[in-house]
C-alpha cells in the first residue's frame, strides 16, 4: 500500500508526496499517512481525476483500508517546498474547533502553531489552514502539519513547555482533534 502511494510522486502535479506507517496510535485508529502537495486547486482536481491515482486506489488503498480521512488546504508555505529525503518525521494534526468560537481565535491558535518553526530550529516547515473538502474531512475543519529531520526531534517537541502549553491551549477550544505522527522513510 505504501508503496503504491509513494508511486503516485510520479505524476505531474504532484510536486511533493510522502506516505509512511504512524509511529503511535492516533485518536482516530488511523495507521498510515498520506501527504501531497500541489501547485494548485486545479491540479489537486487533476491529480484526484487522473487514471493512474485511481488505479492505485483501487487496487492498493480500497481493498485493505477500513477508514479514511482527508483534508485539503491552501498552504502557505515559504518556498522551497521540503522534498522527501529531507525530513524523516512528520505531524499532521486535524482539527474541530468548539462552533461558539470566533475566527479569530481559532486563527490565533493556528498561527501560534505555525510559529514553531521559528521557536524551534529544527522544524522544518509548518503549514496550517481551512479544509476546503468537507466531504472526505468528517467533520475536521483546520488542519496543521509540520516536518522533522526525524523522530527524535518530533519527539523533543512534543516534551517541550512550550509545546505543552499550546497542545492545552489547543484542546480547550477544539471539540475534537486528532494527531497522526508519522516516518517518512
Amino acid at each position: 500500500m505504501v508503496s503504491g502511494l509513494r508511486s503516485l510522486k510520479s505524476l505531474p502535479m504532484v510536486i511533493e508526496l510522502n506516505a509512511g506507517k504512524v509511529a503511535h496510535a492516533s485518536s482516530e485508529g488511523y495507521t498510515h499517512a498520506l501527504h501531497c502537495r500541489y501547485r494548485s486547486k486545479d491540479d489537486l482536481a487533476s491529480y484526484a481525476n487522473d487514471p493512474y491515482h485511481l488505479d492505485v486506489i483501487n487496487k492498493c488503498i480500497v481493498p485493505i483500508v477500513e477508514d479514511r480521512l482527508a483534508l485539503d488546504w491552501e498552504a502557505d508555505v515559504e518556498e522551497p517546498v521540503l522534498q522527501s529525503g529531507s525530513y524523516g518525521a512528520v505531524r499532521i494534526l486535524t482539527m474541530k474547533p468548539k462552533q461558539e468560537l470566533a475566527n479569530s481565535e481559532i486563527e490565533g491558535t493556528i498561527d501560534a502553531l505555525k510559529e514553531y518553526t521559528s521557536k524551534f530550529s529544527f522544524v522544518k516547515q509548518v503549514s496550517a489552514g481551512k479544509n476546503f473538502s468537507p466531504a472526505r474531512a468528517k467533520g475536521y475543519e483546520w488542519a496543521y502539519l509540520a516536518m522533522f529531520p526525524s523522530t527524535k526531534e518530533l519527539a523533543e517537541l512534543i516534551n517541550s513547555d512550550g509545546y505543552k502549553g499550546l497542545h492545552s491551549k489547543v484542546s480547550s477550544i477544539m471539540e475534537k482533534f486528532n494527531i497522526v505522527d508519522y516516518h517518512t522513510a
